[in-house]
């Protein structure tokens, strides 16, 4: 029950509801984003994970000797309204890398993307 528009006490709200629906997500993408930050130890270059309770966790690649020092990566389903088709690993900008799939190639384009 609400009362003036807010929920009775011990009832959900809807950004709780909404936080929960979203756990999941947000739990399999902090997986493929720990993935890609294993994988980014080849490249010599520096990751900082970032678990946000607020937004989606992201990958901060950085780096130090580059003109452009970072890229900020996600991990989500090419379609948010299907979450159990294909992830994808994303760039900022809103294009995706690769598919979480190949690991491998997405820690290799940023490489390139970050290199001096």
């Amino acid at each position: 029950m609400k009362l003036n528009g807010h929920p009775a006490h011990g009832e959900p709200s809807m950004a709780t509801a909404t936080m929960s629906r979203r756990a999941p997500l947000r739990a399999k993408a902090g997986e493929y984003l720990s993935a890609l930050q294993i994988a980014m130890q080849a490249t010599g270059l520096l990751t900082r994970y970032e678990p946000f309770h607020v937004g989606p966790p992201r990958l901060v690649v950085t780096n130090p000797a580059a003109a452009r020092p970072q890229e900020v990566i996600y991990a989500a389903p090419r379609n948010l309204d299907m979450p159990n088709e294909e992830w994808c690993f994303w760039w900022a900008w809103g294009d995706p890398i690769c598919p979480v799939e190949n690991v491998d190639e997405a820690a290799r384009r940023i490489a390139i993307m970050l290199r001096p």
